[in-house]
């Protein structure tokens, strides 16, 4: 760890939802590890040099419960209303952030995309603002109704129900125009044998119970060996259930594939693992990744499901023979041979990277060093 006047102070503001989070927690100790200090929000104690600061959620000032969880907009009826007042209550935290800011005298901020605020707080402190997304740039695309999105390796065709919702919004709404806000605030910112499959939809999907019992027949069909990650809330028995240690899954030589609803964090944990993919979007950007993964790489097999559902509710269900068919192609024969050949060179690709001397470790140590210079040229005025 660096100390005195070089040591740079970095606050870290997520959007609160696992994916978001967690992401940017890995960021802040890869920075920790290399001699940056850093405060970051509403995450525990990690060993190193961090420090927590909280802010309350402005819950009542929206009209949403005290103490409400943001968990609560996934499965409500009323699921339209909840984002809206969830929306504008991400544009509320302007101040308390501010006066923290100024406080501890922060050398840079580095806010979620949600925040698109961030930008003017860090310019009023002559601060860089680095902004998170945690999407891929595969996924910056939109079109008409069905088209062939441009510049881009192979014939990639999306349909206009597969776009999320702000992106096919006539009318604005509170999300429409926070993300618009949010793309505007980028532009002012700083710059064994592997036999068994894993089923995964991550934190937010929810899936009806006839879709889960398909899943469970067509896993069966398939005749593979599984495991099968599920909420608590899920109702089916005998299955992994509420937390586990995915990457530690992910990392076992007997796991052979894994069925993802195509999110970023579980696409690149997935690649770097080498592990091909049975790919279900739902929502987000995730038909994009599964663009990505089936036509561009090379290195997964689709369930065939087209409709974009939020958060899964109301989706079709996929059928269990459907299911069956994708799980066999990615686990067993040639063509599984070769994803597998494919996604091993990526993941290896993944940690050179990474890895010391890398593309992605040289990068950081740039930014590092572009942060400190900026630290210094404010410091002598």
């Amino acid at each position: 760890m660096e100390s005195g006047s070089n040591q740079l102070r970095i606050f870290f503001l997520p959007l609160m939802a696992q994916g978001h989070m967690i992401t940017m927690m890995d960021i802040a100790k890869t920075l920790a590890i290399r001699g940056a200090r850093k405060q970051i929000e509403r995450i525990n104690q990690l060993g190193l040099e961090f420090n927590v600061r909280t802010v309350k959620f402005p819950s009542s000032e929206v009209g949403l419960p005290e103490g409400w969880n943001s968990d609560a907009i996934t499965w409500s009826q009323n699921q339209a209303e909840l984002l809206g007042k969830f929306w504008k209550a991400l544009s509320l935290p302007q101040e308390p952030i501010l006066q923290i800011l100024e406080e501890n005298r922060l050398d840079c901020l580095v806010a979620d995309l949600f925040f698109p605020w961030a930008s003017d707080v860090a310019a009023q402190l002559k601060i860089p603002r680095l902004v998170f997304g945690g999407t891929s740039f595969f996924a910056t695309c939109s079109g008409g109704e069905n088209f062939l999105v441009p510049h881009l390796p192979g014939e990639i065709k999306l349909t206009r129900n597969q776009l999320s919702h702000y992106l096919r919004q006539e009318v604005e709404t509170d999300f429409s125009k926070l993300a618009r806000e949010a793309v505007e605030s980028e532009q002012k910112s700083y710059g064994s044998s592997p036999t068994r499959l894993s089923v995964c939809f991550g934190s937010l999907t929810k899936l009806s119970s006839k879709q889960l019992v398909e899943i469970a027949k067509g896993l069966e069909a398939s005749q593979q060996d599984f495991i099968r990650i599920m909420r608590k809330d899920e109702d089916e028995k005998d299955w992994a259930r509420g937390w586990v240690p995915q990457m530690l899954i992910l990392d076992h030589e007997s796991v052979g594939g894994f069925v993802t609803h195509c999110r970023w964090n579980s696409i690149l944990e997935r690649i770097c693992a080498g592990v091909q993919m049975v790919t279900w979007p739902m929502f987000a950007e995730e038909f994009y990744n599964e663009k990505l993964v089936s036509q561009v790489l090379g290195i997964g097999i689709g369930v065939g499901y087209k409709q974009l559902a939020e958060f899964g509710i109301g989706a079709d269900v996929v059928s269990r023979d459907d299911i069956k068919k994708a799980v066999r192609r990615v686990m067993a024969g040639e063509e599984a041979e070769e994803m597998r050949r494919r996604v091993k060179v990526l993941g290896e690709m993944a940690r050179k990277a990474v890895g010391e001397g890398g593309s992605s470790d040289s990068d950081l140590t740039l930014l590092i060093e572009e942060l400190k210079r900026h630290k210094a040229a404010r410091e002598s005025k």
